[in-house]
Parts: C-alpha cells; structure tokens; sequence
C-alpha cells in the first residue's frame, strides 16, 4: 500500500506599501545597422558631474543623434561629439561595452574602430571636447572583417586604470587581453595566465579584500593576482558557459554570468565567495544567464535572459538579500512581440534603479530601452501562514495528487530535478492531478504557485 505523506510548511507571500513608479528617460534609443540594433550594455553614474552615462550600439537617443555613447543630466540626453560614427571600412558592427571616469577623461572601450573621427580601436577617452586615442594603436591576433581587437570592462584600481579584453597587445606593448594605463604608459598583466583560449578570453575584474580578481570563458573561472602571477581559485566555472560581471555585495565577492548546475557548477549563473570558501544562491536563475548585478537599498539586484530566480517565476527581474531570492514585481517587455525583453544593465542614478537594455516597456509602460525605477518606500515583508498540504502518492510512479487546505488555489505546477533543471511546467487541471510517467527515477522538488504564495516539497519518482 502506498503511503500518503502529509507536509506541513511555510509559505512566503510579499506585501508593499507603495506603488512602483517607472518613468522612461526621454525617447529611448534609435538603432542602426553599423551601430548594433539599439541596444544599451552599460550604465554609468558620474558622481563628479552627477550625469548618467549610456554605452551600447545605438545611434540616437531621445530624437539626438549620439553614437554609442550619451549623458543623461536628470533632464535631457546629450551626445559626446560623434562618439563611434559608422564607418564602412570594414564589415564590422560597432559597440561600446563599458563606460568610466579615470584622471578627469571619461574613457569607452568595447568593439570598434572609429570613434571621434579618428582610427581608434577599443578604447578610448573623452576630455570634454573631443576623443583621443589611449597610447598606440591595440591589435589582435585574427584582425579583419569580424574581428576587431576589444575591450570589455574596465576598473579604476589605486589610481590606474585596468582592462580586459581581445587583444594581444596595446601601447606596443604585448599582452595577451589583461593590461594597466598609469595615464601615460600600458602595463602588461597577462604573465602567468594558463589559457587554453588565446582570445575572446576575459570578460570582467574586480577588486576585493586588497586582492585583483579576473574572470572569463570556460575554464579561465576565477583568477587571482598573486605577485606577479595569477593563481585559480575555487572551483571556476565548468561546461560552456563565462561570465558576464563580478560585484562585491555584503563583503562576499559574487560570480555571475551563464553557468549551470548540471556542468557542476556550484548554482545556476550566480555563485560567492567570502575569499576562502564558495555558496550558492539558492537555486540562482534558470534559464541560466545573468548578464548584471547591482546593489540598490542594501538588496542585490539581478537582470539577464531568465525566468526564475530561486525557482520562482519573475520577469527578467529579480532581487537578493544574501539568503532568498524576492520577485520584484517588474517585468522588462516587448509588448509589440508578446514577448519578454532583455535587461543588460542597471545603475543606480539619483536615487532611482536605472534599467537598460534591449526591450520596448517595463511593466507596459512605454521607455524603449532605458527607464528609472522608483520602489518609494516599499518594504518587503515575508508573511508567513501555516498550510497543509498533501501530495501522494510519495514516492511515486505515474500520478501525482496534489491538495492544498485553507482553500488556497493551485495555479501552476512546476518540478525541477536534483541538479536545479527544470523538467516539467503544468497548469493545474481540475483533478491537480501531476503526471510524473515520463520523469526519471531520483528526488525532485515540487513548485507551486497558489494564490497565497509558493510552496516547495521534495518528490521522490520510482
């Protein structure tokens, strides 16, 4: 006889106590077909002049023309000069990655080979009336159509500016894709790196605890300047996958980017460090890709390409306090397509969370790439409520019965496997029969989603 097992748990439901309010920052973006397709991969606030810096593939915004890099004052958008005009030399899309202040210069980097008029590639720096170049000339291995040395993130480290990228050298200096500018003179800091790919390698740094931390592609993971080396740390990322962003966020160093569990990966595209030793975030997001992460009022915000975040369905939005995921009731759009759009960048501008990327609506109201977000003084309270609920049988073979007491309402079932995948998605019949036939033998956890929150339980299939 099967047994019927009868479980007894919280469930977590969010209350706020005021209205979100979006507003989009002007018109948004124009694209065009040199200058990527309209979309925005970096924000920037310069707390110098208090103006927010927008950095992607576009050629206008706000009915201005601005080449892949503008300046929002809290009121309008402004260009600088002709930024990264097209140019039909080689068959090449333009786009700048990353935007920052060093040594009173505002300094772009990313892919391109034009930029104030001028031959310059992937990177260079704006005094305020004009774009000059950033030493000599930077070069990569494979040059030509689709292939254009590029730089990829920046940091402003002891009063030096530090970069990663594709290239092999820069400033007639040769470095294999991780260099320093002193303002005057490149510095090679690619010594000591074992990289099975000689390009398209690193993709971000950051500083933590006095120590350099460099990521990248597949089986670079996570590095660490020791003296004049670099040593891996932890346990990397494994299988196809890189990252995308590192940021210190209540002292941990954090990891994200698309990285998955089934690889062995520690979490689903967001994992920390302490500097010793490595967490998961509690199922981190699925579909695995995060692209940036953001602190905004003590919370750690994450945007990217998914569509769970802790195993609970959000809107390629969502919010950590360190211990448990929280939907933050936006959901970043394409109405137009009836489709979800991607959120590349977040910034924190004048008090607001700042959300780009490539998407037309946040939460149907109209901002066409760029839009502020004010949550006023929502709080977040977990409110907890005793509920029964019975699943069976458990262990099971075929079918599974679903009861919820207290008259909650099933609405749709998901089950995720012991690796975090998810494997079954099911709106909920009128018998909340679950069909399991087709489910492997092993442990599962069961979703919920009822009209008084989430609930999780463990399923066994024989």
């Amino acid at each position: 006889m099967k047994k019927i097992f009868i479980l007894s748990f919280l469930i977590y439901t969010l209350t706020t106590q005021a209205q979100i309010t979006i507003n989009p920052l002007g018109l948004g973006v124009t694209p065009t077909t040199k200058i990527g397709k309209g979309v925005i991969n970096r924000l920037y606030t310069d707390t110098v002049d208090n103006v927010l810096y927008a950095v992607g593939g576009f050629s206008g915004i706000d009915g201005k023309s601005c080449y892949g890099v503008a300046k929002w004052d809290g009121q309008n958008w402004d260009s600088l000069g002709s930024g990264i005009r097209e140019s039909y030399i080689w068959d090449q899309i333009q786009n700048v990655q990353d935007v920052i202040r060093f040594q009173n210069d505002i300094y772009i980097c990313g892919a391109f080979y034009k930029c104030g008029g001028k031959d310059i590639f992937g990177i260079a720096r704006w005094n305020g009336t004009q774009w000059d170049s950033v030493g000599t000339r930077m070069r990569f291995f494979y040059e030509g159509n689709y292939n254009l040395p590029s730089v990829d993130d920046m940091e402003v480290i002891n009063n030096e500016l530090y970069i990663v990228g594709n290239f092999t050298s820069i400033g007639n200096v040769s470095s294999i894709g991780v260099a320093k500018w002193d303002g005057q003179n490149w510095t090679d800091l690619s010594q000591g790196i074992v990289n099975p790919y000689p390009s398209n390698s690193y993709s971000s740094l950051m500083y933590y605890k006095n120590e350099l931390y460099l990521a990248g592609i597949g089986s670079i993971g996570l590095l660490k300047r020791v003296g004049n080396t670099w040593i891996k740390v932890g346990p990397g990322v494994k299988g196809d996958a890189w990252v995308n962003c590192l940021e210190v966020y209540q002292n941990n160093l954090y990891v994200a980017g698309y990285f998955q569990t089934p690889a062995g990966n520690i979490d689903n595209s967001l994992f920390y460090t302490n500097g010793t030793s490595y967490f998961g975030t509690a199922g981190g997001v699925l579909p695995s890709n995060l692209l940036d992460i953001q602190e905004y009022k003590t919370e750690l915000y994450a945007c990217g390409q998914f569509d769970y975040a802790g195993f609970q369905p959000v809107g390629r939005i969502a919010k950590w306090n360190g211990t448990q995921w929280f939907n933050t009731n936006l959901s970043i759009q394409v109405p137009e397509n009836n489709t979800l759009g991607t959120a590349y960048a977040m910034e924190v501008y004048n008090g607001k969370l700042i959300i780009a990327g490539g998407f037309s609506a946040i939460n149907g109201i109209q901002t066409w790439n760029i839009g502020s977000v004010d949550f006023g003084t929502v709080g977040v309270s977990n409110i907890s409520q005793n509920l029964s609920i019975k699943l069976y049988p458990n262990p099971a073979q075929t079918q599974v019965k679903l009861e919820l007491e207290n008259n909650a309402k099933a609405q749709n079932i998901q089950i995720f496997n012991a690796i975090g995948q998810l494997v079954l998605l099911q709106n909920v019949n009128t018998e909340n029969n679950i069909d399991v036939s087709q489910l492997a033998k092993g442990m599962y956890v069961v979703h919920v989603q009822s009209d008084k929150g989430i609930l999780r339980e463990k399923l066994m299939v024989e």
